[in-house]
């Protein structure tokens, strides 16, 4: 409600689906647990291949590993957190605004696109390596060879890791991917709904008596001063002939 006589209609956002909407809110699901898998699988990976590595005396910062694989995944998990109780605050299926899930998913899209290759680059390493290790042992069938034995085992199962790790941020990756899309699509589908231009009715008021609309306008086009009144006079409390007057029956007739 505006000024007194002017009567906003309702418009200027969007409405939401409510298929999207749930959809929405199960790609996020979906990417949490994606984002949990993955810091699960990076951190004692990542650890396990840094005692390898002392051990073999070779230069490897699990620290720096870490808080690379670990750091996007846990900024999306925050995000996404964010957004829920945005959601369980406000009415309306609305999170928090689309400019800012386009800023963010942006971010996060590149960020897992990154990791995915950076991680499927390690994967591929670790593979070679864990292959080479096995031509060793194989050659040396006939000796004991625990190190060859231990570097085998390590390298496979690091590398079967890291390859599951790159395929969950590459599913991550298309995720953020369609929330980014759908971020974009709702921020141009506001920006629509805020240019659309929102009539407002202009009404009477009489008291006792209910608002009548009279005629509707566009501020931004032609606004108006005040509203026009609607003038109910009242009728004569005594009908009068007209034909019966003195006054008319002393007029001439032709």
């Amino acid at each position: 409600m505006g000024k007194k006589g002017y009567h906003d209609l309702e418009g200027g956002r969007p409405i939401v689906s409510r298929g999207w909407h749930i959809t929405k809110i199960a790609l996020r699901v979906f990417s949490i647990l994606l984002c949990i898998a993955a810091i699960g699988i990076q951190v004692p990976t990542a650890l396990r291949y840094k005692a390898e590595a002392d051990r073999l005396q070779l230069d490897y910062d699990a620290v720096i590993d870490i808080a690379l694989t670990v750091s996007p995944p846990l900024a999306i998990t925050l995000f996404d957190t964010a957004e829920f109780i945005t959601l369980c605050l406000r009415r309306g299926r609305c999170g928090l605004h689309p400019g800012v899930h386009v800023a963010f998913e942006l971010v996060f899209w590149l960020a897992a696109a990154v990791l995915t290759a950076l991680i499927a680059r390690i994967a591929f390493v670790a593979d070679d390596n864990a292959a080479y290790i096995r031509q060793i042992v194989d050659a040396e069938e006939g000796s004991s060879d625990i190190i060859s034995y231990a570097d085998l085992q390590i390298f496979e199962g690091f590398a079967l890791k890291t390859k599951v790790a790159a395929g969950l941020f590459g599913l991550l990756t298309v995720t953020r991917f369609a929330l980014f899309v759908r971020a974009c699509v709702e921020t141009d589908q506001r920006r629509k709904a805020r240019k659309r231009r929102v009539p407002s009715i202009v009404t009477t008021h009489h008291e006792g008596e209910a608002s009548v609309p009279l005629t509707a306008y566009d501020p931004a086009v032609a606004p108006l001063h005040a509203p026009p009144q609607y003038y109910d006079y009242a009728k004569p409390a005594v009908q009068v002939n007209v034909a019966e007057h003195p006054i008319y029956q002393q007029q001439p007739r032709y």
